[in-house]
């Protein structure tokens, strides 16, 4: 949000956003991109966000680069939604 707009709307940055450049499990096709997007946010937020809390400076490059396999769990999602 750009300073004059969050002056207009009265929105005060409260804190600094962090931003990680993480390796995560990518798609072999153009067809998976949704799915895969799915199954992560399922993934992050399965058994209370364990996943997450186990994130820290040091581990999150690599940590959910070998979290799942992207074919599999595109094609177990789709069986799941049709």
């Amino acid at each position: 949000m750009t300073e004059e707009l969050s002056k207009k709307v009265g929105f005060k940055r409260t804190r600094k956003v962090e931003i990680y450049d993480v390796n995560v499990p990518v798609q072999k096709n153009k067809e998976d991109c949704g799915p895969l997007v799915l199954v992560m946010m399922e993934k992050l937020i399965e058994n209370d966000g364990k996943i997450i809390k186990t994130l820290n400076t040091t581990n999150y490059k690599d940590l959910l680069c070998t979290w799942f396999d992207p074919a599999d769990e595109a094609y177990f999602l789709r069986k799941k939604i049709t």
